[in-house]
């Protein structure tokens, strides 16, 4: 019932997600470096992390659990090595104010607020991270303009 608290509570939830965001990714990666130790190879580490958070969730279908949650981890490992520890931070922190917030089409609602804070983070987070991937260079030089 917290999702439905109303517009102070999803502006107070801005502030503990990033946190909650952030223990999860350095837990992560905590264990893929303790993997790592243990293991003294990467492959192998990369296996045992699927395995260790590959759990079997509680649903109708324990295969399809298994299932999901292996290509899960196995993305969270691709994102991590091929672009990094804040890929995998910004994930986590749009992941938690998609499913912390509940979202609607109809902003007539009374819950309509939340819809607009979920969507206003997750497009601020966008457009930071675009400006960060320009690295100071303008988004058309004037020969692309004119074609």
């Amino acid at each position: 019932m917290a999702k439905l608290g109303g517009l102070r509570f999803a502006f107070s939830n801005l502030f503990s997600i990033p946190i909650a965001s952030f223990l999860f990714s350095a837990g992560y990666v905590v264990s893929l470096l303790l993997l790592r130790a243990v293991l003294k190879k990467d492959w192998l580490a990369g296996v045992g992390f699927v395995v260790v958070w590959s759990y079997l969730p509680a649903n109708d279908s324990a295969l399809v659990g298994l299932v999901f949650s292996s290509v899960l981890s196995v993305g969270w490992l691709l994102v991590f090595f091929r672009i990094g520890f804040l890929a995998v931070f910004v994930a986590f922190i749009v992941n938690g104010v998609l499913t912390l917030y509940p979202l609607t089409f109809d902003l007539s609602r009374w819950y309509a607020g939340n819809t607009i804070v979920a969507v206003l983070v997750v497009a601020l987070l966008t457009v930071y991270g675009f400006r960060g991937a320009l690295g100071g260079r303008p988004l058309w030089s004037d020969g692309q303009i004119e074609g």
